[in-house]
């Protein structure tokens, strides 16, 4: 239940960052009270945990947005790598890549879009991934070979 708990801390932040503090209550407030998100909750179900870091890759984005220095690309990463890590779901991906291309449009530069950050936060989630599941690559390489 305390990733339900931190889904709802997360929305509240992620509504106040873009939208203002009364946008973020109300968006918490539903979180809280939706029926579907607190019976996975009860259940574990890992939609709960995914949606505690889909939230947590939408407030990397906004961090982005605001300042788009290379550690918060890294970060970025990080947590993308940990949204991939728990249903094998690149979606985590998304908004950061959306928050690049907004910075590209907003700096007017074409250029911008090849930024070294944004593939240093890919690489960053590629690693992520492969150190917090190293037997999905084994597994993986292990069936290949024993199918050929």
């Amino acid at each position: 239940q305390s990733a339900q708990t931190g889904a709802v801390l997360l929305t509240y932040l992620v509504g106040k960052k873009a939208f203002g503090k009364s946008a973020g209550i109300f968006a918490a407030f539903f979180v809280a009270v939706n029926y579907r998100h607190v019976l996975g909750s009860h259940f574990g179900l890992p939609d709960v945990h995914q949606s505690f870091f889909g939230m947590l890759c939408l407030l990397s984005a906004l961090f982005i947005l605001d300042k788009s220095s290379r550690k918060t690309y890294i970060l970025a990463g990080i947590v993308a790598g940990l949204y991939f890590s728990m249903k094998y779901q690149i979606f985590g991906f998304l908004p950061i890549a959306t928050a690049h291309v907004l910075l590209a449009v907003k700096k007017k530069s074409i250029f911008y879009l090849f930024n070294p950050n944004i593939f240093i936060a890919a690489v960053v989630m590629i690693v992520a991934f492969v150190l917090l599941n190293p037997y999905y690559l084994f597994s993986t390489l292990l069936i290949k070979s024993l199918i050929l």
